[in-house]
């Protein structure tokens, strides 16, 4: 891959990718996206030129200026649309995010232009900046726009506030426009799953994306809000954000940051040694739902209107997408010059690979991910998100009883939707079985699988046990179906450990038996010495290469077997043990209707490798060794990113 290592300031939800991330890109194409990437910045340069007399109407200055919009000319070469659509138009925020791009192809500049798709819909918008979510707060307070513009936290969190006295001031839910999958929680180094973040400190932005990411993610480790200290900033990123508060304060110990951040952190020029991400929005995908609200009276006064709005949006978004996959093929014209004004609208956005990068940050739901999420069924969708802000809210004071977000009355069964080709479609996974795989057995033979895992839960076995009956483990496997449609790129490890007690006291024996090992202390109490030198039993990597030591393997027990020969076998048994537990496994999810992939389960028997208890001495701390370990394990793999994904 290929890193621009770029710092930018970014307000709120700029999700700036520095990292252009595609999937199955080679060298060539990368080198031919460089040139395509400097023939837009030059064609760019020249479009300015020849427009640089024709400025902006006196009465659009003015309302540029109210709005604090970029300097955006009136003059948009290759963008569709000709004179503004006539009439007043509705104020709608946007923010720095590659799922609000549709919009400008929709208005064909930021204020709705005839022949455009806006048009079309007589959808007449003035789009703004919203980057400052207390800004867009204000305007929707003081009337100046009937929407807000966000994640669903962001806005969910202070409904109870806007509603106040005043239930026409309360946001309803419009629609759900994307998924992120740029969104990243760094770690100091000795963190490795996310059970470890009790009592820790993390640092978010306020009022920013991620609050809902930590809330999910504390409660998949089985955490509260509680649990962690928090440390707000001001900014997602530069001055004042998470990654600086990673840097100079040594009392935190995560971040939530954007991807180039991420990059910063955990590259090889790092400052902060041994950062690493724990959990991302690429594995845990549906965890950020960008959405729009609109106010309660003014969605009942235009109900046409704001059908016709979301219409527009989807229209518009699939018209993109058709650019985008164009412009992979043999190129688009139209595409380029969509992006040469996203770097004018956004003006945190400092190239065009950057503004594309943002654009493929953002997974697309379409219009049967926007019915989806409405689905009281769906666990990831609207109640779930609901239940999170009213919690979310209640721990940040902002409100201290449950909340109701009502959904605006958008027909999305309307006949204006029917044209569109995200309609119908059958829920895909993004998850790549193919690459995963590859990854998963590298990991395997080098010994590092457990050491990849973001998250994990144990459950015990009886000590002869071989088979896995769901009613015995339904707990679990439940547990890991509701993970597995959180973290739908993520594949999941179902790993077997033995216990130690025979094959160490196995090695203890020989290795005195041969004079290497020496014990004083009474039963109970030993101490254990080797070469003269103190032996710590506690120490599991130090154990296990003694148990393959061929001076512990010259005589055998009275099993006539030796110590590597009982770690050998014990690793033969996991083996078999999880392969019955990831089968079982399987089948229980296929009885339930899920429609996970197999490749996305894979089945370790780790032996005696990594034991809670090195030498036990009760029936307690063999079984807390005797145990199956379902894993979200980390892989940097991408997704196949379908076109679109709910």
């Amino acid at each position: 891959m290929v890193y621009l290592n770029l710092r930018v300031v970014v307000p709120v939800r700029s999700r700036v990718r520095i990292l252009f991330d595609r999937e199955g890109t080679s060298m060539n194409r990368w080198i031919r996206y460089a040139v395509l990437a400097l023939s837009v910045m030059l064609w760019t340069a020249c479009s300015k030129n020849e427009q640089q007399s024709a400025a902006p109407a006196a009465n659009e200055t003015a309302a540029q200026n109210q709005s604090a919009a970029p300097n955006v000319p009136a003059s948009t070469v290759g963008m569709p649309g000709g004179a503004k659509m006539s009439g007043e138009p509705v104020q709608v925020p946007y923010i720095t995010w590659g799922g609000d791009y549709p919009f400008f192809w929709c208005t064909g500049g930021l204020q709705t232009r005839e022949n455009t798709i806006c048009a079309q819909y007589k959808t007449n918008v003035k789009l703004v900046p919203g980057d400052n979510f207390q800004t867009q707060l204000a305007d929707y307070k003081a009337g100046k726009s009937p929407f807000l513009r966000g994640t669903f936290e962001m806005v969910g969190v202070h409904t109870a506030e806007l509603c106040g006295n005043d239930a026409n001031a309360c946001p309803e839910f419009v629609f759900q426009m994307t998924w992120s999958a740029g969104d990243h929680l760094v770690t100091r180094e000795g963190i490795t799953d996310l059970a470890q973040l009790k009592g820790k400190t993390v640092a978010l932005q306020k009022s920013g994306p991620h609050m809902g990411f930590l809330f999910a993610i504390l409660q998949d480790a089985g955490l509260k809000w509680s649990d962690v200290k928090i440390v707000w900033v001001d900014n997602l990123s530069g001055n004042g954000s998470p990654a600086e508060a990673l840097q100079k304060n040594a009392s935190v110990d995560g971040v939530f940051v954007i991807t180039p951040d991420m990059l910063a952190l955990t590259g090889a020029e790092s400052t902060v040694k041994g950062a690493h991400v724990l959990v991302s929005t690429k594995e845990r995908r549906r965890t950020i739902a960008d959405a729009y609200f609109v106010r309660h009276d003014w969605a009942q006064a235009h109900q046409e209107e704001l059908r016709n709005f979301v219409a527009a949006y989807l229209y518009s978004m699939e018209a993109v997408k058709a650019l985008q996959e164009a412009y992979d093929g043999s190129g688009s014209p139209e595409y380029k010059a969509l992006m040469s004004f996203t770097l004018q609208a956004l003006p945190t956005i400092p190239t065009f690979e950057d503004a594309d990068g943002l654009y493929r940050d953002a997974t697309f739901v379409g219009h049967s991910g926007a019915v989806a999420f409405l689905d009281a069924q769906n666990k990831e969708g609207i109640n779930t998100f609901v239940s999170r802000s009213n919690a979310i809210a209640r721990e940040l004071n902002l409100a201290t009883n449950d909340f109701q977000i009502n959904v605006a009355p958008v027909d999305l069964s309307h006949a204006v939707f029917n044209s569109l080709k995200t309609k119908g479609l059958a829920r895909k996974t993004a998850f790549n079985a193919e690459a995963t795989r590859a990854q998963l057995e590298q990991m395997t033979n080098q010994g590092t699988l457990g050491k990849n895992k973001s998250l994990s839960f144990s459950a015990g076995y009886a000590p002869n046990q071989t088979t896995f009956d769901a009613s015995q483990y339904k707990v679990e496997f439940d547990r890991i179906l509701e993970l597995m449609g959180s973290y739908s790129t993520a594949p999941v490890a179902i790993r077997c450990h033995a216990d130690t007690l025979i094959a160490v006291g196995s090695m203890l024996q020989t290795g005195m038996e041969a004079g290497v090992i020496s014990r004083q202390g009474t039963s109970g109490n030993y101490s254990y010495f080797i070469d003269g030198v103190p032996l710590d039993i506690t120490n599991a990597s130090k154990i296990g290469g003694l148990i393959h030591d061929p001076r512990f393997n010259q005589t055998k027990n009275a099993d006539a077997q030796s110590p590597t020969e009982i770690a050998g076998a014990a690793k033969t048994l996991t083996e078999e043990r999880c392969r019955n537990a990831r089968d079982s496994f399987l089948a229980y999810a296929k009885s339930k209707g899920s429609k996970i992939s197999d490749a996305q389960v894979v089945a370790q028997g780790v032996g005696i490798g990594e034991p809670v208890v090195v030498l036990p001495r009760s029936e307690k701390e063999t079984a807390a060794n005797r145990r199956v370990e379902f894993s979200v394990v980390r892989v940097e793999v991408e997704a196949t990113n379908p076109s679109f994904d709910y």
